[in-house]
């Protein structure tokens, strides 16, 4: 998830192609075939060759959807923030209580969800990055901050800095995630674990108190 970096605008020539309508389907099946083979072999040792060759095309055809790899993984980078964001979106959408913390529970769970799908995406997609990074401009951080503001305003919790709060909660969330696999440990379910952290340590009531 998330271990997210806003990634830098890239330069002009790492820019992916823009693809036509047509060829966006395309596009994203090159993206998927990489992926999978940035996982399997490794970034370094996957060539365009080995792209092209697993997708069945030739490699001009490679060059018309993406200018170089590094166009390549900023356009993988791309498509799994969407999906994060898509994930936890959806998850909204469909819960249908008004209630903020109802909602901040949903929230935490698809979180958690959308990690444990797309954890070696994410590992492929921030590769790159250092050791520092944030969630910052990623809708599924700025959803979280609107609960708490709502949350604030329909006096659930009295939070001062709802931004600092949801980078504290997200970046918890992560980091106990990321403990677990790192530990050989399953994250199924593991929102049910994190949940009275995220009311304990962020001062937030639990549905149901006062």
């Amino acid at each position: 998830m998330i271990t997210t970096k806003r990634p830098a605008e890239p330069a002009a020539e790492t820019q992916p192609r823009r693809s036509q309508p047509r060829g966006m389907k395309r596009a994203r099946e090159l993206l998927d075939v990489a992926t999978d083979l940035f996982i399997s072999q490794g970034i370094d040792e996957t060539t365009i060759d080995d792209i092209a060759a697993h997708a069945g095309i030739a490699k001009g055809t490679f060059y018309h959807h993406y200018d170089s790899k590094a166009a390549l993984l900023q356009a993988i980078r791309e498509a799994f923030i969407e999906d994060f964001d898509n994930y936890v979106d959806n998850a909204l959408a469909k819960q249908h209580s008004d209630d903020p913390r109802v909602r901040l529970g949903t929230w935490v769970r698809a979180v958690c969800e959308a990690y444990a799908l797309m954890t070696q995406r994410q590992d492929i997609a921030f590769a790159s990055d250092g050791f520092r990074w944030t969630p910052r401009n990623q809708r599924h951080l700025e959803d979280l901050v609107v609960l708490i503001g709502q949350g604030n305003a329909n006096g659930c919790w009295l939070i001062a800095d709802p931004y600092k709060t949801a980078i504290f909660i997200q970046r918890g969330l992560i980091g106990v995630m990321d403990d677990m696999l790192l530990t050989g440990k399953s994250l199924k379910g593991v929102h049910k674990d994190v949940m009275e952290l995220v009311h304990h340590a962020a001062g937030l009531q639990p549905p149901g108190k006062p």
